[in-house]
């Protein structure tokens, strides 16, 4: 008959997660109670991390259906607003459907209950589910919030450090221009008259005073002597 189709093959291998998910299920009706994970928040415009908290829940109905193609294993009410609890044992939630929730809003929340042996007892089972096992937030509109606004804090530090990068680039460009004009002022003079050279605080302001008194070998600033590079009457450069 039909209904003996697994006779003398090999034993359906979901029958143990579909009983763990059943008892997981279960553990809402006896004990409303449950611990719901850590997660990123704002307080007064802060991020901050808010810590895991036990709520009260309401139990509303197994394999919640809905015309936004949503299927949670769980549909409860805590805090004052609708929530979605997915029992994970080898499946866990994909991208597609946690976009899913974010483009509908639904706060939803995942527990793991990959390592929890498959013939636990009842008791065990609502202790995982309801306290101990790990678990994750899915989708929260306080993460989604918390998140814009530290990316938008990102994006308003990276202006200002790049803005003010370029005031000071422009700054030191000024600097180094008034430094290079005062210096040819001055050669421009005619010998015996003052001249009037930046100062050592402006050529160290602008990274050139390390630069300036140095010996080096050979006439003034060339390795050779004059006899070797300048110019003679009736001969062009040696």
């Amino acid at each position: 008959m039909a209904h003996f189709a697994h006779h003398d093959v090999e034993a359906c291998g979901g029958g143990p997660e579909t009983v763990l998910h059943l008892l997981a299920k279960e553990a809402f009706r006896s004990n409303p109670k449950l611990i719901l994970p850590e997660r990123l928040g704002l307080d007064n415009k802060r991020l901050v991390m808010k810590p895991s908290l036990e709520v009260e829940t309401e139990f509303l109905r197994l394999e919640y259906n809905d015309s936004k193609t949503i299927i949670p294993d769980l549909y409860v009410r805590a805090l004052g607003y609708d929530l979605f609890v997915e029992v994970a044992v080898t499946h866990f939630a994909d991208s597609a459907k946690i976009q899913r929730l974010r483009e509908h809003k639904i706060p939803a929340v995942e527990i793991d209950l990959s390592k929890l042996p498959r013939d636990s007892l009842r008791d065990a089972i609502n202790e995982a589910v309801l306290k101990t096992a790990m678990r994750r937030w899915l989708y929260h509109p306080g993460i989604e919030a918390a998140r814009a606004k530290q990316d938008a804090d990102e994006l308003k530090w990276q202006q200002e450090r790049g803005r003010r990068e370029a005031a000071a680039a422009a700054k030191y460009r000024s600097r180094v221009e008034q430094t290079a004009t005062a210096y040819r002022q001055a050669l421009a003079n005619p010998v015996g008259r003052d001249f009037v050279v930046p100062r050592e605080v402006e050529l160290q302001a602008i990274g050139l005073a390390k630069f300036v008194g140095r010996d080096v070998p050979g006439f003034a600033c060339f390795s050779e002597p004059p006899a070797v590079w300048s110019h003679h009457p009736g001969r062009g450069l040696s």
